[in-house]
């Protein structure tokens, strides 16, 4: 996954004017424009899912290799706690395309006993 997964693309858009043009008819047009969020999704938000598969497996694949990346032993990690609600706060407040710049970084912390 090379491109950011949280920058809108054209189809984005497209999908979004097809949408308010569908909504904007009399009475049909509200059902009509979550039918087609239904049937054919919103590809930013399938872009967003499948960063999201990917970082969980990079997390499991980790925990898989390293016994440090336990959540038995992360739970007993005082800097491993500390960095992680450091990480929560600040992804909070940024833009969801900051947070994309750092998915591997944040993967990659290194914990000390």
């Amino acid at each position: 996954m090379t491109d950011d997964p949280f920058k809108n693309r054209p189809e984005d858009l497209l999908n979004r004017a097809i949408k308010a043009g569908v909504g904007s008819l009399p009475v049909v047009g509200g059902p009509i424009a979550e039918f087609i969020t239904f049937v054919i999704g919103e590809p930013a938000q399938e872009r967003r899912d499948d960063f999201m598969r990917d970082i969980y497996g990079r997390i499991v694949d980790l925990e898989a290799r390293h016994a440090e990346f336990k959540a038995e032993t992360l739970r007993a990690n005082e800097q491993f706690q500390a960095t992680f609600i450091q990480a929560a706060q600040l992804s909070m407040r940024a833009r969801f395309s900051k947070f994309a710049a750092g998915k591997s970084g944040g993967v990659g912390v290194r914990l000390r006993e």
